[in-house]
């Protein structure tokens, strides 16, 4: 449960930088670049030390989302984030082998960074109109309880 929940996180990085900027960031990797921003201008405003956006994304979202791992086979040298869920007091601290990334922490974080989105999306209607063409355009994964009879 703690990786899916790593996994959820970062694709709520992903998911909320859309509604952030939608089209607004040009690149070749659109998603990857909003996310970056995401975490250069909100996550990194209300984590107890500065994310490496590149790292984090290349490595959590890119990696752990898409290939299930933190391994980049084309950068052995680049920095490595471990995932841990078990001790909060170590959330960004290195270690011999990477910094360490606390669930509990992280998630923490991450809704400190949407309540800073949250603020700004209740009071400017230039990001509430990039919210709207974003959600327009993609929607929202919602649950809905369906019934049926089976027969």
């Amino acid at each position: 449960m703690p990786i899916a929940s790593f996994i959820l996180a970062v694709c709520f990085i992903d998911q909320v930088s859309g509604f952030v900027y939608h089209d607004k960031v040009k690149g070749k990797k659109k998603s990857t670049e909003r996310c970056k921003k995401f975490v250069e201008e909100y996550l990194n405003k209300v984590a107890a030390k500065p994310y490496n956006k590149n790292d984090l994304i290349d490595l959590l979202r890119n990696k752990l989302v898409h290939n299930y791992s933190l391994y980049n086979k084309d950068n052995p040298a680049h920095v490595k984030y471990l995932l841990e869920w078990k001790y909060p007091i170590l959330h960004l601290h290195p270690s011999k082998d990477g910094i360490l990334i606390n669930l509990e922490k992280f998630i923490n974080e991450l809704e400190a960074a949407f309540n800073i989105y949250k603020t700004q999306l209740q009071s400017d209607a230039g990001i509430q109109k990039l919210a709207i063409d974003h959600y327009d355009q993609y929607k929202i994964l919602v649950y809905n309880e369906i019934e049926t009879e089976i027969v």
